[in-house]
């Protein structure tokens, strides 16, 4: 059924499961992704013995399953972030996934809030070749801050909530502090930034002044 996703079931592991029960206390206890969907997030939890329901002779087995306990089959797109919540307890998880050939890979943000993340296993410095905006509409500073409200924004979690970045036509070069500027993601005060996006880390992109593309490379 692959058109270029990675499966569920094969994308993240090293979670601790629960046990089904006919109760349905298990879904209150799994450990829990929530990928975005057109209605807002399908949600997926780990079961110990969910159902194979392609065999349907009673096999069971750990994995990802739907709201009926059943293992599933579904795959997410590469580039499209999602939630992970493990309720059991504190978790390290690994994931994993089909990494592209190509040395870039290109993935859509509309104008509303999209979570997003780099389709390669590494991490992002900003305003680098690691992650691009070719078609990106940028906005000019000004002393009003009228910017902060219109600017394309990428939101990134941090310790306290999350860090914000505005893409700017005119971002100030701090490094240089002589006058320059030049096009790209920057602070609360309009400056450009190097800041570092971890490896697997997703992040919420807005296209505020219009839809635009994340160029992710290798």
């Amino acid at each position: 059924m692959s058109k270029g996703g990675i499966a569920i079931n094969g994308v993240l592991s090293g979670v601790t499961g629960v046990d089904y029960d006919d109760e349905d206390a298990w879904m209150a206890t799994a450990a829990q992704i929530q990928v975005p969907s057109e209605s807002g997030y399908t949600t997926y939890r780990y079961l110990n013995d969910g159902y194979d329901l392609v065999k349907d002779d009673g096999t069971t087995a750990a994995g990802w399953c739907d709201g009926s306990g059943n293992l599933v089959d579904a795959e997410i797109t590469p580039g499209v972030a999602m939630w992970f919540k493990s309720i059991p307890g504190d978790a390290t998880a690994t994931v994993a996934g089909a990494v592209p050939e190509e040395s870039s890979k290109t993935v859509d943000c509309p104008e509303s809030f999209s979570l997003r993340a780099n389709v390669f296993p590494i991490a992002i410095t900003l305003n680098t070749d690691d992650m691009t905006s070719p078609d990106i509409v940028g906005v000019d500073y000004d002393d009003e801050d009228a910017w902060m409200a219109t600017a394309a924004q990428i939101q990134v979690p941090s310790e306290n909530g999350y860090t914000t970045y505005r893409y700017l036509n005119d971002g100030y070069d701090l490094e240089k502090d002589d006058g320059t500027t030049a096009p790209g993601w920057c602070d609360g005060s309009g400056n450009l930034v190097k800041d570092v996006i971890p490896a697997g880390q997703g992040f919420w992109t807005k296209g505020t002044s219009g839809a635009f593309t994340l160029n992710f490379k290798k």
